[in-house]
């Protein structure tokens, strides 16, 4: 089992590289996800392919945590993405055995 440690760069990792599947490899659940100020709430396997279809529209040119923290043994970041068609703000939660208890909400 991944350490919250692991799973945080992981998913910063992946929010960066823009790879929708390695970050799936993190959602539990339900997940919430908000684009362009349109949100939804999606099972795990939906949300791998709204990921997939968001990275292939807005593929990233950078990105840089602004903000992170830890409380109650769930970590949370934020990171400023952008892509050649917007700049959009990432918030997410991890946590042990539940990584990814709400996605990235992508504004």
């Amino acid at each position: 089992a991944q350490s919250l440690l692991e799973i945080k760069n992981d998913v910063i990792a992946s929010i960066g590289r823009g790879a929708p599947d390695r970050l799936a490899r993190h959602l539990n659940g339900r997940v919430m996800i908000s684009i362009d100020g349109v949100r939804r709430e999606f099972t795990a396997t939906q949300a791998r392919y709204v990921l997939i279809k968001f990275y292939q529209q807005r593929p990233p040119s950078n990105f840089q945590l602004i903000n992170q923290g830890q409380t109650n043994g769930m970590y949370f970041g934020r990171i400023a993405y952008q892509s050649a068609r917007a700049n959009y703000l990432i918030t997410f939660f991890a946590a042990v055995n539940c990584c990814i208890p709400a996605s990235p909400i992508l504004r």
